[in-house]
């Protein structure tokens, strides 16, 4: 049903075709785990836009906490004194908890690229799959690496 439904929403997309064969391929997972499926995605996106990180589960660190107890566990766990986040997460990051364990944050102020969607005028913030089937691969990666 998903399938057929970005399909009708998308035929007139010039990159249909490539984004469908990606769509195709992330289905092919039969599980009833929404979590292996989306992790499915992630892993198939990172080795479409040749992005290569080493990803840990939280159950893979044997760590526990809450909020940024947690983040900075996390961190010490994989050795790591600088901590990436979103911009949104000023008001809930523990900055001081941080600081005195010796944790770098950098907030992320993201700017959405803007590109042409076949709908009308731009909307942000959809699935990656809207900037594939709008710009192809070759495009979205540009757009993603740039970002």
């Amino acid at each position: 049903k998903h399938i057929n439904m970005i399909s009708e929403n998308y035929k007139n997309s010039k990159f249909i075709n490539e984004g469908i064969e990606i769509i195709n391929d992330l289905y092919k997972l039969n599980t009833n785990y929404l979590f292996e499926f989306n992790f499915n995605i992630i892993n198939k996106l990172f080795e479409i836009f040749k992005i290569n990180v080493d990803i840990k589960l939280l159950s893979q660190l044997n760590v526990d906490g809450d909020k940024s107890e947690l983040l900075i566990k996390i961190l010490k766990k994989i050795n790591s004194n600088l901590y990436l986040s979103g911009d949104g997460a000023k008001n809930f990051i523990d900055i001081d908890l941080f600081k005195n364990n010796n944790i770098e944050i950098i907030f992320n102020d993201f700017k959405h690229p803007i590109y042409e969607q076949i709908h009308g005028n731009f909307v942000k913030d959809l699935s990656i799959l809207d900037i594939i089937l709008n710009c192809g691969i070759t495009e979205t990666e540009k757009l993603i690496k740039n970002a």
